[in-house]
Formats: C-alpha cells, sequence, structure tokens
C-alpha cells in the first residue's frame, strides 16, 4: 500500500486511524514475556540442529533442562549463513553446515562456562554425517576455510 504525503496536509484519514489502532494496542505489549533465563544444572543437555538449503544453511542451539519435574528448552542462539553465487551441492552446504554448528556450539559452552554439558548434534543429511565419520579431521580444515570465504 503506497500512501502519497504532502507538507501543510493532514494526514490521509485510513493511515490515523490504522495508526490509532496500533497505538491503542500497544498496552497488550506489557504482557509479552521474552524469557532469557536460563538454569543449567545436571540434567542440562545442549542439542544443536543443522539445516542448508540452495539459499542458505544454518545451526541453531537449544539448551533441555529438567527443572521440578517439568523439561524447559530453550534457543541459546543461532547461526546462518547465505550460500555462495556460485552453484554448490547441498551435501556440500550440509557439511558447511556441519562446521558451523561445531563452532557455534564451542563458543556457546566457552561463553557459559559449560564445557561438561552433554551434547546432541543433530542433522537430517546422512551424506554429511557419513563424510564426517569416514573423513572428519582430513574435511574439517577444507570446510572450515570454504565456510569463512
Amino acid at each position: 500500500m503506497e500512501i502519497s504525503f504532502f507538507l501543510g496536509r493532514g494526514l490521509p484519514f485510513t493511515f490515523v486511524d490504522k495508526f490509532s489502532k496500533w497505538l491503542n494496542e500497544m498496552y497488550l505489549l506489557k504482557d509479552v514475556a521474552l524469557p532469557r533465563f536460563m538454569n543449567f544444572n545436571e540434567t542440562s543437555e545442549f542439542h544443536v540442529f543443522v539445516d542448508a538449503s540452495k539459499g542458505a544453511y544454518t545451526a541453531c542451539v537449544f539448551v533441555r533442562s529438567e527443572i521440578e519435574g517439568e523439561s524447559k528448552v530453550r534457543l541459546i542462539r543461532a547461526k546462518n549463513r547465505v550460500a555462495a553465487l556460485k552453484s554448490l551441492s547441498i551435501p556440500r552446504l550440509e557439511l558447511m553446515a556441519c562446521c558451523i554448528r561445531a563452532r557455534l556450539v564451542n563458543s556457546v559452552s566457552k561463553a557459559i562456562d559449560a564445557i561438561g554439558i552433554k551434547v546432541t548434534l543433530w542433522s537430517d543429511s546422512t551424506v554429511a554425517l557419513w563424510w564426517i565419520k569416514e573423513y572428519g579431521l582430513f574435511l574439517l580444515p577444507i570446510a572450515l576455510k570454504r565456510s569463512e570465504s
């Protein structure tokens, strides 16, 4: 919707009406809660998910803890990258997502001093998992260099 504004004239009624409705609903924001406190205990564990598509690849770190008999899950951090302009295969992008996953979980563990927490890494790419299992130490420097460029 495009609206033209001219100096010296009032705003169009439709614009003023929509803005007034929006402004009148602002009080509802007082009920919005964004829980950031994460209670780490002996039951805490990280779950790290990765995925890739033709356009991007991503990794997300969640913490899961049992608190008073209830399971709580919180997103800690996510990282994504736009895929290179030249066409890369989906398995290659999935492998690059696994690399940012490793760096992401290491940085989160160090930042919150949670070195001993159990980590579960998740990927739906059997090809990337096979490459990591077979050639992990050989591929790591190549994939890290590739994901930084």
